[in-house]
C-alpha cells in the first residue's frame, strides 16, 4: 500500500494546527505520537513529526524527553538548524 506523502504532511498539519500553535501541548504530544506509531510515515515528514514532539517536551518541562527527540537522526538530518537551536533552549533551561 503505498502512502501518500502529501496527506501524511497535511495531516501533520493539522494536528500542529489544532493543538501545537494552539499550545496545547500535552494534547500535541499524544497526537503526534500517536501519528508517529500509526502511521507509516517515513522521512522528512517522520523527521518533523519528532522534531515537534520535543517542543511539546520542552514546553511540558520534559527536558530529557525533549532532547531524546531533538537529537533524533532524522531531525538533524532534515532540520539541522532548527535542531540545533531548540537543542540550546533545552540545554540552556537544564543548566
Amino acid at each position: 500500500m503505498d502512502i501518500n506523502i502529501r496527506d501524511m504532511e497535511d495531516e501533520l498539519n493539522g494536528i500542529l494546527k489544532r493543538f501545537y500553535y494552539a499550545k496545547r501541548y500535552k494534547e500535541a504530544k499524544g497526537r503526534i505520537l500517536s501519528f508517529i506509531s500509526e502511521k507509516k510515515v517515513k522521512g522528512k515528514v517522520r523527521a518533523k513529526a519528532k522534531l515537534f514532539l520535543g517542543r511539546c517536551y520542552y514546553y511540558l518541562g520534559e527536558y530529557k524527553k525533549a532532547l531524546l527527540f531533538l537529537k533524533d537522526r532524522e531531525v538533524r538530518r532534515y532540520y539541522r538548524e532548527l535542531s540545533r537551536v531548540w537543542i540550546l533552549r533545552v540545554l540552556d533551561r537544564l543548566d
